[in-house]
């Protein structure tokens, strides 16, 4: 499974890509300190979502919640 985040690092808007993922369910955002500040749920079969990162500056964990299989994590950062 492919998992594309980009830009990275952004400024605040970025485009999560999941076409190389197979059954998601949900992307959860997590900031430095491990609380969740976004969860999207897939309503779709859009392989690209549009994402805003609201928060300060610095690292984020973005998690995709497939149906089938482990979680994948990425992190990105917000200058």
């Amino acid at each position: 499974h492919n998992l594309l985040i980009y830009p990275n690092p952004t400024s605040g808007q970025m485009t999560i890509d999941v076409s190389q993922t197979h059954g998601v369910l949900a992307i959860s955002i997590t900031n430095a300190v491990g609380n969740e500040v976004d969860r999207l749920y897939k309503k779709s079969l859009a392989e690209r979502f549009s994402i805003s990162l609201d928060g300060p500056s610095g690292v984020y964990t973005v998690t995709v919640i497939p149906n089938d299989g482990p979680s994948l994590r990425l992190r990105v950062l917000k200058q």
